[in-house]
This record gives structure tokens, C-alpha cells and sequence, in this order.
């Protein structure tokens, strides 16, 4: 596996939350669980000795041609696409959600209020479009499916790729991800939202055919947070609104895909069921996912320039995988 330019963009993205989150962790509310710590501590020890390990693997059978020489090439090649995968996404991911509880906690004016209006700019009635969905049947199953199945799909979209050998396309997955989460956190933090389900406090009968979580579970963090006592952070509950970062993975998470017959289709859709969703159930206002919509497309069109502009630099091919 050729090193691609690619992993640059992840990698200067780590290096700078790591950077912030050094500066402004001392000075806020918030303290990390120190089981956390160690924790990704040990799994990003974990999988750079894997990645090592089957990148020496690898070069030392690469000139055997007997069937278990290739088959421990085909099988340490997938290791360490997948070690190097997690390598790059833990220093990315982890920081991103402890600066996203930073921004809450720094005691920000909410802009509900606005972001409502401009819901109601575009002709949107977010209280209606509830109660639509809840009263509509499948409606609120198919869209808690689709919402909840970004969980799984941040496992199986890389494992597709790596099993498919579509390494630059899981590298470019791994950028764009860096790339928004970082915008994405840094938008919450000037930008804070509580939420139409903690703005508007819709009747329960509103979405009483939904889980009854829906829309509030980062309510009890996100309230904490903004308190100004010190909070013990020990899990991620998802406390950005605006923009969307639900809307954004299912962006990409389908782009993703663009290049794998059979899934791409189905990704579509069910990614497209995960934005709508994302409205009722993840209680988002309509102009998060529009805000989301539009990071991941720009984002897109970022790294695919980076991505393009490099390889003719370097004399590479440009194309997808």
C-alpha cells in the first residue's frame, strides 16, 4: 500500500484539535474521565503496532508466490488498511467530541430563536412537520432506522472499503471526516444550539411514536455544560446542533460509496432516510441540515481538489480508489 497525500489532511487536522484542546482544557469546567483517557490511550497503541507489524509482514512476503505467502499478504494488507484507518480516526475523532463539550460549556447565546425564524423563512413548520411524521404510518420507524443506522454504518462503510481494496477512497473518507468534524465543532462553539425539542418542548403526543428519546438525549449534558459547574465527561452524547453532523457523515458515508456496485444505491437511500430523519427524531431544525449539506459538499470538493492537485504533482493517477 503506497502512501497517499491524502492522510495529510486528517493528520494536521489531529495535530491542531490536539493543540486546542491542550490550551483550553486547563481553562474550562470540563474534566475528561481519566478511564477515557486511557483507554483510546491504548487502542491508538493498539492499532499503530498492528499497522506496523502487517506493514513488515507484508514486505517480508512479498516475493513469495506460494498460496500461503499471497494469503498472508491478502490478509495483513486488509490489517493494515483497517490499523491505519483507526490510527488516523481515533487522534481525530477523540479530541473533536471533548472540544465539542468545550464550545457548550464556554456559556455561548443560544440562536434557537434565529435559526428558528429562518425555519420559518423557508416555510417550514418544524412542530408540524412532527407531528406529520408521527401521525404517518412506518413514517417514525423507517426514519428512527435510518437515523440510529449511522451508528452501524460508520463500522461497515470503511470495512467495505477495505475489503474492496478501495484504499484512497477510505482515506479520502477519513479526511472529509476530519475536515467537517473540525468545522463542525468550531461552528457549535459561535453558533450554540440547545435544539428544537429543548426550544420548542413539543407536547409528548407530538412524538409519542418515536422512541422516547428523541431529539433529548444530549438535553442533560449539553444543560450541565452550560451551568458553570464542573462536568465529568464519560461519554459522548451528541450535544452539536447546528450544523447537522448527522447530515453530514450520511453525505459522506454515500460518497463514500460512489465507486461500489451493489451498495451505492441502497446507500442513497437509506442516508437519504437518515437527513430526513434527522429533522423529527435527532431534532434537528431544517436549516441544520442544510447547514450540514453544505459543509459536506464544500468539504467534498476540497478534498477531491487536494486530492486531484497532489496526484498531478506527484505524477500519480487521480482517479477514485
Amino acid at each position: 500500500m503506497k502512501p497517499d497525500r491524502l492522510i495529510v489532511i486528517p493528520l494536521v487536522v489531529a495535530g491542531l484539535n490536539l493543540a486546542a484542546l491542550a490550551v483550553l482544557l486547563p481553562r474550562s469546567t470540563v474534566t475528561l474521565d481519566p478511564v477515557i483517557v486511557r483507554s483510546f490511550g491504548v487502542l491508538e497503541a493498539f492499532v499503530l503496532a498492528l499497522y506496523l507489524f502487517s506493514r513488515f509482514i507484508v514486505y517480508r512476503a512479498r516475493d513469495d508466490q506460494s498460496r500461503l505467502g499471497r494469503a498472508f499478504v491478502v490478509v495483513f494488507n486488509v490489517a493494515m488498511r483497517a490499523a491505519l484507518y483507526l490510527a488516523i480516526m481515533v487522534p481525530v475523532a477523540v479530541p473533536a467530541v471533548v472540544l465539542s463539550y468545550l464550545a457548550a460549556a464556554a456559556g455561548v447565546s443560544l440562536v434557537d430563536a434565529d435559526l428558528s425564524a429562518l425555519d420559518a423563512a423557508l416555510a417550514f413548520d418544524w412542530l408540524g412537520f412532527l407531528a406529520l411524521t408521527n401521525e404517518t404510518a412506518f413514517a417514525p420507524s423507517v426514519l428512527q432506522f435510518a437515523y440510529q443506522s449511522l451508528n452501524w454504518q460508520l463500522a461497515v462503510v470503511p470495512i467495505i472499503l477495505i475489503a474492496t481494496s478501495q484504499t484512497r477512497c477510505l482515506l479520502e473518507l477519513a479526511a472529509l471526516i476530519g475536515l467537517t468534524v473540525t468545522l463542525t465543532v468550531a461552528i457549535s462553539a459561535v453558533v450554540p444550539v440547545i435544539g428544537p425539542y429543548g426550544y420548542y418542548h413539543p407536547a409528548p403526543a407530538l412524538f409519542d411514536a418515536y422512541s422516547n428519546v428523541a431529539g433529548s438525549s444530549h438535553l442533560a449534558d449539553f444543560n450541565a455544560l452550560r451551568s458553570g459547574e464542573p462536568f465529568l465527561l464519560k461519554r459522548n452524547a451528541g450535544i452539536v446542533s447546528f450544523p447537522s453532523f448527522h447530515t453530514i457523515l450520511a453525505v459522506l458515508l454515500a460518497f463514500a460509496l460512489r465507486a461500489t456496485p451493489y451498495v451505492r444505491g441502497p446507500a442513497i437511500v437509506l442516508n437519504s432516510l437518515l437527513i430526513v430523519g434527522a429533522v423529527p427524531f435527532g431534532g434537528h431544525y431544517l436549516v441544520d441540515t442544510l447547514a450540514g449539506g453544505a459543509i459536506a459538499a464544500l468539504s467534498i470538493y476540497f478534498v477531491c481538489f487536494f486530492r486531484v492537485g497532489t496526484a498531478r504533482q506527484a505524477g500519480l493517477p487521480s482517479r477514485a480508489t
